[in-house]
Formats: structure tokens, C-alpha cells, sequence
């Protein structure tokens, strides 16, 4: 019988609450600015493209279709889930989708969620799946082929092919692609947190009035042609007005994902009596709310790739709003109508698709997207370089032939033996190079040929004039120093060939994920040079080059400027340990769930230093930091620690709430909290998982030995076995240094004027 993941995981939930309270050391948790990509990922792979993986549910009903279509999108059907000889229990199954859930027959697509019923439960690290029918699809290669092709240029989905049992029989072969969420995110935007909006009605048909006025502008498409409404037209300030449009996926954040939503529409399209930004003042309005060159990278792929169900119909797409660099970005999703298999008049161009205008909408008042971003001339020169770029590398024939023909190999025989298959074998064989013709009667259609279509519109886009590739290659990039250190400037040096000589060089740089910052090079000899500010230690940057030519194109370097740039780390200081000062750290909270409130009355991590010298003790050039990569992480106010007292330091990364508030936040699982100078470590505290509400304390004040405390003595001295009840003496800190203008008026404990 096969091991039971449900006991599995209950199990190891008791030994880690056994562990966690027996403890107080444990594991270092990774700090904020690792990837989690650099993780090995969990073997085998769940998304092993090389592989027809079996998934089998056993329901406890005969009748499973029909609970599955009285439950619908909002719930689940329980079933057990067996994938590689090992049993997941209690897992969530229903049905998914718009129209591919409408489709005649058995094989409807699913949502496949293993912790529905069980917390923490995970499939190989991955708590949802879906598993996609290929509807409309009869080669049953697009949605794989293009999110495949895409993924070295844009963050897309991952898939693989399934083989699907249901209670004991063969019933399906389905297309297992990742779902955007958590596990996705964490993946693309390491490290960020931040609001997951998908572009779809939250209900189909959604009820009311429509979602436009009828008119007889030629630019607005009649009612039935213009799509599903997530077009991100500016429908007023009210943002309940945008919630027919978009649903936002992150829970509890309803609210703020429709007003970001709005604030980004108002950009777009709002009338500037309404809030909105002329033509002028676009380009630097739009920069500050959306990843532009992301969007432009969106855009040329669904256009490139005849992807038309897609923002082209105001639906099919995610936003995820990142707290890194507070701005929108565009993620491609369910591109199974790609290779031109989404033929609705108006999204989709009029006439071959081969030759699908590069520029389609581009006027259309009802897509401001692709309106107000491709009518600013250096937008669209970037628009036709990333074009180019997809049309030379990702929507290259041959490789196209090679990965399809691959796919169909390998899931041949599952196809041919798939009892419910929503097309004949033959048809499946023929569309991969040809066009086929399916249904019959009114409702016959033409579903292009994936490979003919492709052959296709490559040679038509490569003949065209407009997208003629500059005579432009990078001979040379060099960066000095190669590693540099902490607050060390780097210099970019690019030197290029060819016949097109580049009139403005652009580096764009981003630290950590965060805003974009550019610098203009300058050209010295037969190279162009500039220096990217220094940054502190630890600091992850990315950067590329923008080539600007005199006939109004443009090129990047690297040419997957987003998923591939150049990269560097700062090199982390070398500082001796020197402990046994005056100056400590004396107590920690890293699970702060009811102890106490900060002045924005928020729950956040805690650390407490404390002087247990004889002499004042000025703060200024004290450091903390929560590891040795960058232990300057947050500078001490200027201000002198008198003996005795006490400064509580809010640890919750969001610096603009005071001079008392560090730029980083504790992890419950375990860490570490360093006090530093600019050229020793004074204090170093490793903690292990932190129970709620608990702290980690010296015991006695400025002792040596560290405990566990269930009664957290913050602003008072530490004693562990009791809750305190002596009222701390508030003394104001001594006025900060001018120099700091953020700085405020933090308050300090005084342990020996009263308090304990």
C-alpha cells in the first residue's frame, strides 16, 4: 500500500513542535535576498518535461463528475491523490476554466489543490496544479510550446505532461502547468512580497450593466467583440467599480489590489481633468506604476506568438503588484489559443494571421496598454527590438520543430489510447504541421497548423521592414572592480562593431529587485563608459545596456535584458569578532503576536540593546544587521546610551516609520542579529525557532548565559519567569545628529531610574 502523506506530514509537524520546544538554537533562516531558485528543487521534478508523470484520484463517490459540477469554481470534491507510489490524502479537486470547462464530453480541466483539506500538504513542493485539456487544441502542444519558448525572456509557467487515472482506470491525457501563485512568485520576484491580480472577471457573464457604453466610434469594439472587460480602461474612482473586471488573488488585499488597479487605469486612460497624465508626462507617469519593459516584453509575445485570447481580449493575464519597486507586472498565462487557435473577430487581426499586424490595437481607444505605451517612439523602438529578439531566438523555426516534434513523441501513444480525447488521433498527428478544419457546419473552423503558421509568419516578419535588426553586435563589456565593495562605485565599460553606431548608451540598474535607476554612458575613444553608485554589502545588482541609434532603433545588451542581465554582489565586509563590550544586544522578539504594539500600533519584531557599562555609550557608528553579509544593515541614531538604559529597536523592514524601525525583519524559524562597527562585530546572537510571544533573552541583563523567555521584558530587565510589573521611566533621547534629518525623537529605558 502506499505510504499515506497526510500521516507523513502530521508526524513531522509533531517533531518539529517537540524540537521547537525543547530548543531555543536551531537553523539559520536564509536571509531575505536569496532566491529560492538557488534551491534544489525537489527531486523528481514536478515539471519534468521529459517525462508523461502518472496522477491517479480515487473519489469515494461513482459519481464524482456530478459533485464536481454541483460544486463548481468555489469548493472542492475530496479524493486521494497517488503520484510516484505515494499516496496524498484528503486533497481538493474541482473543475477550472471559462470555456475549456464547457467543452462536450468527459475531459474538463482541473484544479488540482493538495491543501485543501490538509495544511501544508504538497505535491514534490507544490501545494496547487492544474491539469489543462488542451481545449481547442487538437495537437496538444501550444500552451506547452509557447510558455517553454518564453520562459528564458519572461517569467512563465512551468508544465509537463499527465497521465490521469480516475478511481482506477485510464480516463485522460492532460497538460500539468504550474499555477500562478506563492510558489511562482517566490521563484520570479525573490524575496518580494506584494498583491497577485488576475486580468479575468471573477464570474464569467459576470451580471449588470455592460461594460461599456455602446457608440459608433470605429475604434471601440461593438458589444460581444470587445472582450471580457480587464482592459484597464479607467472606470472612475470608485474601486468597486473594477471588481467585475479583476479578481484579486492575494486574501486580504481585495481593497488595496482594486484601488492599485485604479491608480494604474488612471495613468492609462483617465482623462487628465480626471487625474490622468498628458502625453507628455506619460512615459515618466507610467514608469512609476508599471515594469514598461516587461509589459512591452508581453506585449511582443502575444502578439508574436498569435496569442490573441489574451490581454488582445481583455482577460487571460496576471498583474502582480511587487512591494520591491511598487510597481505592476505583466505575467503571460493560459496560452493554450496560441499559434492563432483563438480567432474572434476583433482581438485576432483581420486577414492571415501569418501576417498578424505587429501593431494590432495600437490605436484602439479600448487597449490603452498597447495604445499609450507603442505612441511613445522610444517604447515602440523598444517594442521592436524585444520583437526581434523573440522572432530570431524563442520563435525560431527550427527550434520550434524540435521542441514540438519532441512533445509528440512523447505523448503519442498516451494520446492515442486516451478514452476521452477531445479530438480523433489523426487530427492530433496532422495539426502539428498543417491546417485542419474542425466541427462541422456553422460552427466548422480553421485551426492553424502550429509549424506551418510559424514557418509562416517568421519569413513574413523577417522580410519586414520594420523589423530589420540594426548592423550592431557587443564586442566587449567589462566591469571594474569586478566584485566591488561596500559602498564601491562600479564602471561599465561596453565597447560595440558593426556598420550602425550607437548615438546614446543607456545602463539601467536595479539593487535587490527594487525601482529601476538608469545611468547615461559617455563616449570615450572606441568605448562608452559609466559608473553605477556604490551599494551596501550583500546587495544583489542587476543591470543592461540600451542602445539608442540615429534611425530611431534601438537594441539591448544582454538581449533578454530581463531574465538574463548582468549581475554582481558586493562583496560583505571581513570584520573581526571583538565581544565583551559595554554595549550589547540584550533581548529579542522575532514572533510578536499580542506583547507589544509599535507607535503605528503594529505587532513587529523586536531587538533591545542594552549598556552594561559604567560609562555612556554613544551610538553613532554602531551598526545592526541580521548576518554577516551586510552587518551595516541599519545605522544606530547619533545618540548616547547612558549606563543602565535601554533601546528598543522595531525590527518590521519598513525604515519610513522612524529612526527606530531597521530596514529587515526577524524570522520566527531562526537567526541571527549582529551589532557592528565599521571595522569589528561587537555582539553576534544565533536564535533558534521563536515560539509565540516568547523572547530570547540575556539572563541576568548583559549576562552571558541566553535563555527563553515566556515573559518578554522589552523596556525593562529581563527576568523570564514571571510577567513584569514595574512601569519603565521614559527618557527621551538626547537631540540626534542634525546631519539626519530623518531622524525623530525615539524614546530610551531607563533600567535604573525606576522599572526593575
Amino acid at each position: 500500500m502506499a505510504p499515506s502523506r497526510r500521516r507523513t506530514l502530521a508526524l513531522a509537524a509533531a517533531v518539529a513542535a517537540t524540537a521547537l520546544a525543547a530548543s531555543p538554537a536551531g537553523p539559520r533562516r536564509t536571509p531575505a535576498s536569496a532566491a529560492p531558485a538557488d534551491t534544489p528543487p525537489p527531486t523528481p521534478a514536478l515539471f519534468d518535461p521529459t517525462v508523461v508523470r502518472g496522477y491517479a484520484f480515487q473519489f469515494a463517490s461513482p459519481n464524482w463528475e456530478a459533485e464536481l459540477a454541483a460544486t463548481g469554481e468555489d469548493g472542492n470534491v475530496k479524493a486521494d491523490l497517488t503520484v510516484e507510489g505515494e499516496t496524498y490524502e484528503e486533497i481538493g479537486v474541482r473543475y477550472k476554466g471559462l470555456s475549456s470547462v464547457r467543452v462536450q464530453g468527459r475531459k474538463k480541466p482541473f484544479n488540482v489543490s493538495l491543501d485543501a483539506f490538509v495544511p501544508g500538504q504538497r505535491l514534490l513542493g507544490y501545494d496547487t496544479v492544474n491539469l489543462n485539456n488542451g481545449f481547442f487544441d487538437p495537437s496538444f502542444v501550444r500552451e506547452a510550446l509557447m510558455y517553454r519558448q518564453l520562459a528564458d525572456h519572461m517569467p512563465a509557467p512551468q508544465t509537463a505532461f499527465a497521465r490521469l487515472d480516475i478511481n482506477g482506470s485510464y480516463f485522460a491525457l492532460y497538460l500539468a502547468a504550474e499555477q500562478i501563485e506563492r510558489t511562482f512568485l517566490d521563484r520570479w520576484f525573490p524575496g518580494s512580497d506584494g498583491i497577485l491580480i488576475k486580468g479575468d472577471p471573477p464570474a464569467f457573464n459576470p451580471p449588470g450593466p455592460a461594460p461599456r457604453p455602446l457608440d459608433e466610434d470605429p475604434l471601440r469594439p461593438q458589444q460581444g467583440l470587445g472582450g471580457l472587460g480587464a482592459d484597464l480602461t479607467w472606470r472612475g474612482e470608485d474601486p468597486t467599480a473594477y471588481a467585475r473586471f479583476y479578481e484579486v488573488k492575494t486574501k486580504g488585499a481585495t481593497t488595496e489590489g482594486l484601488t492599485r488597479i485604479r491608480d494604474l487605469a488612471r495613468v492609462l486612460d483617465a482623462p487628465v481633468a480626471a487625474g490622468g497624465v498628458s502625453d507628455a508626462d506619460f512615459p515618466a507617469a507610467i514608469g512609476k506604476v508599471l515594469d514598461v519593459d516587461r509589459a512591452l516584453w508581453y506585449i511582443a509575445a502575444n502578439n508574436l506568438f498569435a496569442n490573441f485570447d489574451s490581454y488582445y481580449f481583455s482577460h487571460n493575464y496576471f498583474l502582480y503588484w511587487s512591494e520591491a519597486d511598487a510597481r505592476f507586472h505583466f505575467l503571460v498565462w493560459d496560452t493554450n489559443l496560441s499559434f492563432g487557435a483563438f480567432a474572434f473577430p476583433g482581438p485576432t487581426p483581420p486577414g492571415p494571421l501569418a501576417q498578424a499586424d505587429p501593431f494590432h490595437m495600437s490605436t484602439d481607444r479600448t487597449r490603452p496598454l498597447i495604445r499609450r505605451l507603442l505612441a511613445v517612439p522610444e517604447l515602440r523602438a523598444d517594442y521592436i527590438a524585444h520583437y526581434r529578439t523573440l522572432r530570431d531566438g524563442a520563435f525560431d523555426p527550427a527550434r520550434l520543430e524540435a521542441a514540438a516534434v519532441a512533445m509528440h513523441d512523447l505523448i503519442r501513444p498516451h494520446v492515442q489510447a486516451d478514452p476521452n480525447a477531445l479530438f480523433p488521433f489523426d487530427q492530433f498527428e496532422r495539426n502539428l504541421r498543417e491546417d485542419i478544419v474542425v466541427g462541422a457546419g456553422m460552427g466548422a473552423r480553421t485551426t492553424p497548423g502550429v509549424l506551418k503558421l510559424a514557418r509562416d509568419r517568421h519569413a513574413w516578419l523577417t522580410a519586414h521592414p520594420t523589423f530589420q535588426s540594426p548592423d550592431h553586435t557587443l564586442a566587449d563589456h567589462a566591469r571594474s572592480p569586478e566584485q566591488p565593495g561596500a559602498d564601491e562605485a562600479a564602471t561599465i565599460r561596453l565597447r560595440f562593431a558593426g556598420a550602425d553606431a550607437p548615438t546614446a548608451v543607456r545602463v539601467v540598474y536595479q539593487v535587490e529587485a527594487g525601482p529601476p535607476a538608469s545611468v547615461e554612458l559617455a563616449a570615450d575613444g572606441d568605448a562608452w563608459v559609466g559608473t553605477l553608485p556604490g551599494q551596501a554589502p550583500g546587495r544583489a545588482v542587476t543591470y543592461y545596456a540600451r542602445v539608442a541609434f540615429a534611425d530611431g532603433r534601438s537594441a539591448f545588451h544582454p538581449a533578454a535584458n530581463l531574465t538574463q542581465p548582468w549581475r554582481y554582489t558586493v562583496a560583505s565586509p571581513d570584520l573581526p569578532l571583538t565581544p565583551g563590550g559595554a554595549l550589547v544586544i540584550n533581548e529579542l522578539m522575532a514572533d510578536n503576536e499580542t506583547t507589544l504594539a509599535d507607535p503605528a500600533g503594529e505587532l513587529e519584531d523586536w531587538v533591545e540593546l542594552y549598556n552594561r557599562g559604567d560609562a555612556p555609550v554613544r551610538l553613532a557608528g554602531h551598526f545592526l544587521g541580521e548576518d554577516a553579509v551586510d552587518p551595516w544593515a541599519y545605522a544606530l541614531p547619533d545618540a548616547t546610551l547612558a549606563p543602565g538604559e535601554r533601546l528598543l529597536i522595531w525590527c518590521d523592514s519598513d525604515p519610513d516609520q522612524g529612526p527606530d524601525h531597521a530596514p529587515f525583519r526577524l524570522s520566527k524559524a531562526g537567526g541571527q542579529v549582529r551589532l557592528s562597527t565599521r571595522t569589528a562585530t561587537l555582539d553576534v546572537v544565533e536564535f533558534g525557532p521563536q515560539a509565540p510571544d516568547h523572547s530570547f533573552a540575556r539572563l541576568p541583563d548583559g549576562g552571558e548565559a541566553w535563555v527563553d523567555c515566556p515573559h518578554a521584558t522589552p523596556r525593562q530587565a529581563n527576568r523570564c519567569d514571571a510577567p513584569p510589573t514595574a512601569t519603565p521611566v521614559l527618557t527621551a533621547m538626547p537631540t540626534p545628529d542634525v546631519r539626519d534629518r530623518r531622524l525623530a525623537l525615539p524614546l530610551v529605558w531607563n533600567a535604573r531610574a525606576g522599572g526593575g
